[in-house]
């Protein structure tokens, strides 16, 4: 099956199951899912789906390793061009802003997917795993910096406040059905890194 993966009838098909399952999660929870209403929302025969995967969960699991995956690829390709200077602020906002416009146009890519996975009727170990991907993410990058965190804040309060605020921000965008484009939204993302809340709150 491997040496088939770049066969064009494989990929087509791989796209019509992803698209199905995508389909049948905007109607019923992925536990409720069955693989006969998938197959229909995918218009394959179940022998198709079989070829590519095993049950439901290798699919869900597969499509969240995926997405996982590139994520982290993302992350690392950023590591390489990595500047250390916390005191060159401009300079590290214009490189994490690249980084999020990145991160942003895959996830933009798969956003009916993300969308879906993330949704009520999604896998709620998929939202724990990009958590804890994130918070990876920011100890990675704060260890790259030879930095640590102030005690302004316990650290574990810290980066719930971060990774959380950074998630439940790509979700509204996510769900807004007019969404700002990956450029905007990158602009949005960083900026919410520089306000606090009480910034955004003014007398009438």
């Amino acid at each position: 099956m491997a040496a088939s993966k770049n066969d064009l009838r494989w990929r087509r098909t791989h796209e019509q199951i992803k698209l199905g399952f995508i389909r049948e999660l905007s109607r019923q929870s992925s536990e409720q899912l069955t693989i006969s209403s998938l197959i229909k929302a995918a218009g394959i025969s179940r022998r198709a789906f079989y070829m590519h995967y095993a049950d439901k969960y290798d699919l869900r699991t597969q499509l969240e390793d995926g997405l996982i995956q590139q994520l982290e690829t993302a992350f690392e390709k950023d590591h390489e061009h990595f500047l250390q200077d916390l005191k060159n602020q401009q300079a590290l906002w214009q490189q994490y802003t690249v980084l999020l416009t990145n991160v942003l146009t895959l996830i933009n890519q798969e956003r009916q997917l993300f969308r879906a996975l993330l949704s009520a009727n999604g896998d709620a170990h998929f939202i724990q795993r990009l958590r804890e991907l994130v918070a990876e993410e920011i100890d990675t990058r704060v260890a790259l910096y030879h930095a640590h965190f102030t005690d302004q804040l316990p650290r574990q309060y810290a980066l719930v406040m971060i990774v959380d605020g950074l998630i439940g921000l790509i979700l509204a965008w996510l769900n807004n059905p007019h969404p700002e484009s990956v450029e905007h939204f990158s602009q949005i993302l960083t900026a919410s890194q520089l306000i606090a809340p009480l910034n955004l709150l003014e007398e009438d």
